[in-house]
Order: structure tokens, then C-alpha cells, then sequence
């Protein structure tokens, strides 16, 4: 019989396989589209399918709740993915359709993150 104790765990820290690594759970960030008048439904539906690889069907429920709320959390994840998705977003490109149907460029679709409240 060994003498090991079995460690006791503190709440959000979990030890995995046997090396024991301890891995914090990290604080989840919403990431946030925002209404604006500048981008067609069609450029915001493709990019929440080409970003953030949500189905069609979800994006046009989500693109549609951007148009009636004003805003609408696209996904939940960690701070890191969330600057990423953000970087994404703001390097989409203009809407080519704002372009073709009122000759003017479109910017930047815009997108915040939130810290969720726990």
C-alpha cells in the first residue's frame, strides 16, 4: 500500500491524466454583433456562417435578431477566442452590396465582447 494522498481539488480547478496538470476554467466571454444600417442581411448572414461556422438556418435567426434588438450574441466562449473572433469580424471586408445598391462603402460590421456574469 502506498503512502500518496489524494489531492483535494479546489472549485474550478480540474487535474487531468497522469501527469496532474492543473488547468484553471478560464472566464467566458460573449462576443456581440451590433445593428447598423450600413450592412445588408445577405453580408451578415454569410459572415456569421464563414466566421463564426454557425448553419445558415442559425445565422439567418441570429442576423434577424441583430436587425430587431440591435445586437445579438453570436457565440460564448473563451477571452482569447473572443479577440480573435473580433479580429475576424473587423477584417470581413465590406459589404459588396452596400457598394453595388447605394455606391458607398460599408466598413467594418459592428462586434464588441462582454465578460458573461456568472
Amino acid at each position: 500500500m502506498s503512502d500518496q494522498s489524494t489531492p483535494v481539488l479546489m472549485p474550478g480547478v480540474k487535474i487531468e491524466n497522469e501527469e496532474k496538470t492543473v488547468q484553471k476554467n478560464s472566464p467566458r466571454w460573449n462576443v456581440i454583433l451590433l445593428d447598423d444600417p450600413n450592412h445588408t442581411f445577405a453580408y451578415v448572414t454569410d459572415l456569421i456562417v464563414n466566421v463564426f461556422r454557425r448553419s445558415m438556418d442559425d445565422a439567418k435567426a441570429l442576423t434577424e435578431e441583430v436587425h430587431r434588438m440591435g445586437r445579438a450574441i453570436i457565440v460564448t466562449c473563451s477571452k482569447e477566442r473572443a479577440e480573435l473572433y473580433l479580429e475576424q469580424v473587423r477584417s470581413y471586408g465590406n459589404d459588396p452590396f452596400m457598394k453595388m445598391f447605394k455606391g458607398k462603402e460599408s466598413g467594418a460590421l459592428g462586434v464588441t465582447m462582454e465578460p458573461v456574469d456568472d
